[in-house]
């Protein structure tokens, strides 16, 4: 979710929810159904918001609500910072920021029996994005890459610009402007804590 080639924020997590809002946006709200079209295909107009979930208009939505809930006190905060409306810090951050699910398929409770989920082709194609895009824009300076969920499959390594949950921290992936994730968001603004 986000754009993928230019965030300079990237949250990598372990798979998407699921809820009923899920089969409405997508079966009955066209302009949702075509922001996730939009996403898949990475093209992001002028205008609108890349990480969708950030987007107002998919506020009813189970996603908008989630990631609002983890976001909302550090975009208030870069709102503060920046002496911006909390509107223009919301469309900011949606700019800046991407996540990738290391498991892309929606599930009300996830359960890895028998680790078969590590095997899937679309594991593995995040796994190398993230190896061979993320972690070369981290190195250079240009991106942050928070790890929320399951590090040890992500298999990278704590290092600088690598932002690596621990255990603890993993279930609630807390993104508070005190929690380990919103500090280095707020950081990456150049905004004191």
């Amino acid at each position: 979710m986000g754009n993928l080639r230019r965030a300079k924020i990237y949250i990598l997590l372990l798979n998407p929810g699921l809820g009923p809002h899920d089969y409405f946006g997508e079966s009955k709200v066209s302009s949702y159904r075509n922001a996730l079209l939009r996403n898949l295909k990475q093209d992001h107009p002028k205008g609108t918001y890349p990480f969708i979930f950030l987007d107002p208009q998919f506020s009813w939505h189970g996603g908008y609500q989630w990631w609002h809930g983890k976001l909302g006190g550090v975009i208030k905060r870069i709102s503060e910072a920046k002496a911006l409306p909390y509107s223009k810090a919301r469309r900011r951050l949606s700019a800046d920021i991407a996540s990738i699910e290391l498991v892309p398929y929606h599930s009300s409770s996830f359960r890895d029996y028998g680790k078969w989920q590590r095997e899937l082709k679309s594991v593995q194609l995040a796994r190398d994005f993230v190896k061979k895009f993320v972690v070369k824009r981290v190195q250079s300076g240009r991106a942050i890459a928070i790890i929320t969920r399951k590090a040890n499959v992500w298999d990278l390594d704590s290092r600088s610009g690598v932002i690596v949950y621990s255990s603890g921290e993993a279930r609630a992936a807390h993104m508070t402007p005190s929690s380990k994730g919103g500090r280095a968001i707020l950081e990456w603004y150049g905004i004191d804590l």
